[in-house]
Formats: structure tokens, C-alpha cells, sequence
């Protein structure tokens, strides 16, 4: 059993006893130094105006009662003004030893969570070039938060909100299709405000090894649109690969695109004006 668990568990009842009641700014927690023994409690003094007794009277009177009830306690020291010291015995820690043993992976798991659905959204950084140590950092805490809400009990479930809609896209077309000219032998020169990586020069060659030269005999928007969809599926492959290696899931890749195709931005907002909220 957890220490701290067992210790406010005999403590409960011995107060029981007394006609108290386990006061809700009671702690029990490790003494600043360990020779004092495993655990101390502050229950005496919060509950000594209650009772009408001094502290270390009080802790006196609930010491005897739960080394009455426990077999594991080895002994309890009254300190300072009325601070409860518990020393459990070597077996106990054995016991613990041997449940951690049993339970394996799930020691220290709980029901707190009590399967509560949770969404926990990470990462989602722009399919417009490869991960760098911003999103590594953002994946490891979402994906850790992610393992300890499940262990706590929690129904949780992940989510990479992929923004593969609006002027970043476009902008990311237009990026590949002057390297793609390039690659054509057309002197296009990359604008201010287009993705200057590398990888872009990478994925256009690329395409021109599927294509050759024959976007540049197609409708210049198609050409750029063809551009920006490959650009797309490599980035998003190398993140998927990115976050694969770095053992992070996500179980839902949810597109923003996809909220523009199925009208669900014009239906919630015409939603909104019809319930008189907008």
C-alpha cells in the first residue's frame, strides 16, 4: 500500500474514535531530514483548537491509537510542537518491493481520471518545412502530459490540428514552383516573404524528376497548386516520420482544409446568427 495512503488511512480512524475528523489542511510528507523517520503529519496542531488540547497532547493521544491498529508501524516520535514522526518497519518496504514487482508497468497507475475524456492537442506545426527543436520540445511535453493523464485514469486522445489551409499554403506553392522554374532553366527569383530553405530546392527536384518540364505547360495556378500538394505530402511525411522515430502519437491528424471543403466554417457561423449569438 502507498505510505502516505496507510498512514491517513489509521490516522482517519483513530480520530474517528475521538469524534474528529481529518482536517482538509492536514499533509503528510517525508521530514526535512530522514532521521526523523519515512513520513510526518501536522494533524495534531490543526485539529488541537478542535479537541481543546495542546498539540502534543493531541498527538499523543492519536499515536496510541493507531499503533493499536498498525503492524507495520515501527514507532511514532512527537516533535516540536506537536508534529507526528512515523518510522515504518523493514517489512513494509519489503511488501512495497514485492507489489511493485507484481504490478509491474502499472505501479503508481490510479482511477483518479475516472475515464473523463480529455483532448490533448500538440505539435501541430505548418506542413511548410521540417520540424525543428521549438516542436521537439512541444511534442515531448504533449506526449509525456499525454502518458500520465492515461495512467492517471484519464480517456485521452491526440490530436496534430494540420494547418493545410490559407496564405502560408499558398505561399509554400508558389516557394516550390520559382525553384521548380528554376530547375527549368527560367530565372524566377524567390520574394520576401517566401520559405527560403533549403529543403524546398530538395522537393523540386522532386517534382521535376516526376515531371520534367510539363507544368510549365499547364495553367499557372494548376502548376502551383501541384506544387504546393507534393510540398505538402513530403513535408507532412518527414514530420510523421520525425515524430514516429521520437516514439510521439497522435491519433488524430485533423485538417483545417477539410473544415473549408465541408462549409463547417459557414454552417457553425449561420448556426451562430440563428441562435441570436452573432
Amino acid at each position: 500500500m502507498n505510505a502516505k495512503k496507510y498512514i491517513e488511512e489509521k490516522i482517519s480512524a483513530s480520530l474517528s474514535e475521538i469524534d474528529l475528523n481529518w482536517p482538509d489542511k492536514a499533509t503528510i510528507e517525508p521530514p526535512r531530514d530522514k532521521k526523523f523517520g519515512d513520513l510526518a503529519c501536522n494533524v495534531a496542531m490543526m485539529l488541537s483548537k478542535q479537541a481543546r488540547q495542546n498539540p502534543r497532547q493531541l498527538a499523543e493521544t492519536i499515536k496510541k491509537l493507531v499503533l493499536e491498529k498498525s503492524e507495520s508501524l515501527e514507532k511514532i516520535d512527537i516533535a516540536g510542537p506537536g508534529f507526528m514522526n512515523f518510522t515504518f518497519k523493514p517489512e513494509f518496504w519489503a511488501d512495497t518491493l514485492k507489489t511493485v514487482h507484481q504490478k509491474k508497468d502499472s505501479f503508481g497507475s490510479s482511477s483518479f481520471g475516472s475515464g473523463q475524456k480529455v483532448q490533448v492537442e500538440y505539435v501541430s506545426a505548418n506542413p511548410t518545412g521540417p520540424l525543428h527543436i521549438g516542436h521537439g520540445r512541444g511534442a515531448a511535453a504533449g506526449d509525456s502530459l499525454t502518458r500520465i493523464m492515461r495512467f492517471a485514469g484519464y480517456d485521452v486522445s491526440t490530436e496534430y490540428y494540420l494547418n493545410d489551409a490559407g496564405r502560408q499554403m499558398n505561399v509554400l506553392g508558389q516557394s516550390t514552383w520559382i525553384r521548380y522554374q528554376n530547375l527549368c532553366g527560367i530565372d524566377a527569383a524567390l520574394e520576401e516573404d517566401h520559405y527560403q530553405g533549403d529543403y524546398l530546392s530538395e522537393i523540386a527536384a522532386e517534382i521535376f524528376s516526376e515531371h520534367q518540364d510539363q507544368l510549365l505547360k499547364i495553367d499557372q495556378d494548376q502548376a502551383v497548386l501541384t506544387c504546393q500538394k507534393y510540398a505538402m505530402d513530403n513535408i507532412l511525411q518527414g514530420i510523421k516520420n520525425d515524430l514516429n522515430e521520437f516514439r510521439v502519437e497522435h491519433q488524430i491528424w485533423f485538417s483545417e482544409n477539410s473544415l473549408i471543403i465541408d462549409k463547417k466554417v459557414e454552417d457553425t457561423l449561420s448556426w451562430l446568427l440563428e441562435k441570436a449569438l452573432a
